[in-house]
């Protein structure tokens, strides 16, 4: 990037604050991230229920309890209550039915995370400015493709979560190691959930293809922001909120669908990042190409 671009950074990333701060009022997103989070929550149990069971095939349920406690660390803790509940009535059930129960739930999963996903689709069309035009066989096969995608990676990602224990367990005189490995650990956890939220970033809204690094800024951003809202809401619910004495026995129900209406809330803020810092960018560099002859010939960032 030229000089005469770094000199521009500044107007530009105030150009695009002001669009994105337009945009996600047009656009609604808070409104989007409802209907979504209430899909999102309809999707949750089966997903979980499906992950679970094929886990409960290789590994005991004492092995399962750890990583569905490390998984679930970031979740406000009465959401996180009602969901390690759930897990522990599904990793204690008869080893012998978890076959059925695996593939029953990675029935209802697919179908459950596909709905979601549709809804999660529809709100990126919105946030990118593009109008759905794929016919109905492309369309529902980007959805089921991003579904198992999802469930795919959520099913390593809890594999992961508990291998590591397993092997850490055969060298417990490497404190050192452990340490590290905890460290990396989280590190890849980050690094893998910022790429599967450029991957549907990519490949989830009616849009032509972009480079990834124009999926990049958002996810990263969002991952963020993510961690720092769950965390934050988190302190909130459980310290100054007075959801207890609001909902009663709902109030697990309550938190969850909440904190999963932040969470897509969040996911669209990310991919609006990423439409903003493409219209301005792409107007820059279509208002340089344009200059009168005689202008500085500087380098433009390619798609």
């Amino acid at each position: 990037m030229s000089g005469g671009w770094l000199n521009a950074l500044p107007r530009l990333a105030m150009r695009v604050a002001v669009r994105m701060y337009q945009e996600v009022i047009s656009d609604q997103i808070g409104l989007l991230a409802a209907g979504i989070a209430f899909y999102a929550l309809l999707a949750i149990f089966p997903a979980m229920a499906s992950v679970l069971a094929i886990l409960g095939i290789f590994f005991s349920a004492a092995e399962i309890t750890g990583p569905v406690e490390t998984a679930t660390a970031a979740i406000p803790p009465s959401a996180a209550s009602l969901i390690r509940e759930q897990a522990s009535s599904i990793v204690a059930a008869d080893h012998s039915a978890l076959g059925v129960t695996a593939a029953v739930g990675l029935i209802a999963a697919l179908y459950a995370t596909a709905r979601g996903m549709r809804h999660l689709i529809q709100g990126l069309n919105v946030a990118f400015n593009q109008t759905e035009t794929r016919g109905i066989v492309r369309r529902w096969l980007a959805i089921i493709l991003l579904a198992v995608f999802v469930i795919g990676g959520a099913l390593l990602g809890m594999a992961a979560i508990a291998v590591i224990p397993v092997l850490l367990a055969l060298f417990p005189e490497a404190v050192q190691a452990q340490s590290i490995v905890s460290v990396i650990r989280w590190v890849a956890l980050f690094s893998i959930s910022t790429a599967g939220i450029a991957v549907i970033y990519r490949f989830g809204p009616n849009r032509q293809r972009r480079s990834w690094h124009w999926t990049l800024p958002g996810a990263v951003v969002a991952c963020l922001l993510w961690v720092i809202a769950s965390a934050g809401f988190s302190l909130y619910a459980e310290n100054f909120a007075s959801y207890q004495r609001s909902f009663g026995a709902l109030t697990g129900v309550i938190v969850l669908l909440t904190w999963l209406w932040l969470s897509v809330y969040v996911l669209l803020l990310g991919a609006e990042l990423n439409a903003a810092l493409e219209a301005v960018f792409h107007g820059e560099r279509k208002r340089r190409a344009g200059a009168p002859e005689g202008a500085p010939a500087e380098s433009v960032p390619r798609d």
